[in-house]
């Protein structure tokens, strides 16, 4: 593949298609406007973890928790973690095409590093309000 077939493949990939986004949240939540909370809910626990997250993307983008989920030394955190990455990835995976070359990458994560999800797994995260208590900043209303 050439640079510009890659990066074509790429946004067809993940950018266009809903079932294959790499943002947590965006599988969670959908278009609920829970998603927000959700956000929050994870920038906090990049925070609480000592790291910085990278401004150019969205607090939940999968390849940044991955790599959180590498380095976390906290056990909730990263138990909590292990949870909803391996929903969403297995999601991920099995919407990918069989003959996309992501689909590798995306075989050997539910293959080596997440366990397959219950179905009641699936459908839990979706009940749960995400916990804003512990908010990085206030919110005002006037």
């Amino acid at each position: 593949y050439s640079l510009k077939d890659i990066q074509q493949l790429y946004v067809s990939t993940f950018d266009w298609q809903e079932d294959t986004g790499l943002y947590l949240t965006a599988h969670e939540y959908g278009d609920d406007s829970m998603r927000g909370g959700g956000l929050i809910q994870i920038q906090v626990i990049i925070s609480q973890a000592g790291l910085e997250r990278d401004e150019k993307q969205l607090a939940d983008y999968l390849p940044s928790l991955y790599e959180l989920l590498a380095v976390s030394t906290d056990e909730k955190i990263h138990n909590k973690l292990m949870k909803r990455l391996g929903k969403a990835t297995w999601q991920v995976n099995q919407s990918l095409d069989k003959k996309n070359p992501y689909k590798n990458i995306l075989n050997l994560l539910t293959d080596f590093v997440f366990d397959k999800p219950t179905t009641e797994e699936m459908e839990e995260i979706k009940k749960e309000d995400p916990d804003t208590e512990n908010m990085p900043y206030p919110i005002m209303y006037e």
